[in-house]
């Protein structure tokens, strides 16, 4: 694997440092994916209520939702997350 992976650089942090980095960014990103769930969950919503939809299910959810979809709800899932969220995510680091 190591040979086909040439243009990746990975970079491991020291030991008992996750605690310190990591805060900051997992609130931010607890507010994306919350962000991404209630768009997700409203198009899923909205195909429930679809007449032309016998059965809510797996296949009918992936002829439903494309990757266009997922990537136009992760940019407004991102837009969603405000200046204050990530000021009040970081004010000790920033």
């Amino acid at each position: 694997i190591q040979n086909r992976l040439d243009y990746v650089n990975g970079v491991f942090f020291p030991p008992t440092t996750t605690s310190i980095i990591q805060p900051c960014e997992a609130s931010i990103i607890t507010a994306f994916k919350l962000n991404y769930r209630r768009l997700m969950l409203r198009k899923v919503g909205g195909l429930a209520d679809d007449p032309n939809i016998e059965k809510l299910d797996t296949n009918t959810l992936k002829k439903n939702i494309n990757m266009l979809h997922c990537l136009q709800y992760a940019k407004d899932a991102w837009q969603s997350v405000t200046e204050t969220t990530v000021q009040n995510c970081c004010w000790v680091r920033c």
